[in-house]
């Protein structure tokens, strides 16, 4: 979407990455990986045989370890992530998916190097879960709710700042200067006189 929103001439979707302030990542795969490429496999013959639903093949490649769209994606999100300036947060699952005899699930459904963004500026935490739990919280003292809500909360706190600021730089440029006053009514003997500027002299005049 960001992607889009960049290259779009329409205002109202070009406005979706210029109000874009953060992104945060939960489990999101970023480029495919060997585990990705054979979870792929499994997750379609899954939805086929036991959930009964069709899968759609062309999806499911996009998660394979030599997929152009996440690769293309990746490198699109970093250079707008220079550009823009907004704040990315990445949070990794830190469990594997067990109790289910699905294949290859002794991993981690989105590994590390899947997960990650591999850019410096990037911090990464883990959530002590599976990837289908590291979003299902049990209450307000998880640890995961912890972690997650503390980095919306310094998101929130970030804008809140980038906007006072704003707003006293606009108050500060609409204050009117000396410098912009007419050269005619800056010499003003009245002026001069209501500041205190003329000798005693000139005010004898």
């Amino acid at each position: 979407m960001l992607r889009r929103s960049e290259t779009s001439t329409e205002d109202s979707i070009r406005n979706i990455i210029l109000s874009t302030e953060g992104v945060v990542f939960l489990g999101t795969p970023h480029r495919g990986s060997a585990d990705l490429a054979s979870l792929s496999e499994v997750v379609r013959k899954v939805a086929s045989t036991v959930l009964r639903v069709d899968s759609n093949a062309t999806i499911l490649r996009s998660l394979g370890v030599d997929s152009p769209e996440l690769e293309l994606g990746r490198e699109s999100f970093i250079t707008q992530w220079r550009v823009y300036d907004f704040r990315v947060k990445t949070f990794q699952e830190s469990f594997a998916l067990v109790g289910a005899n699905l294949g290859r699930l002794g991993e981690k459904v989105v590994p590390d190097t899947s997960s990650s963004l591999d850019d410096p500026r990037e911090h990464a935490e883990t959530i002590q879960a599976n990837h289908m739990n590291m979003v299902r919280f049990k209450s307000a003292n998880d640890p995961g709710y912890e972690k997650v809500s503390g980095e919306l909360r310094r998101l929130v706190q970030a804008i809140q700042r980038k906007n006072q600021t704003l707003v006293e730089e606009r108050v500060i440029n609409a204050r009117p200067s000396f410098e912009s006053q007419p050269l005619t009514s800056a010499l003003d003997p009245r002026a001069l006189r209501a500041s205190g500027e003329l000798s005693q002299e000139e005010k004898g005049d």
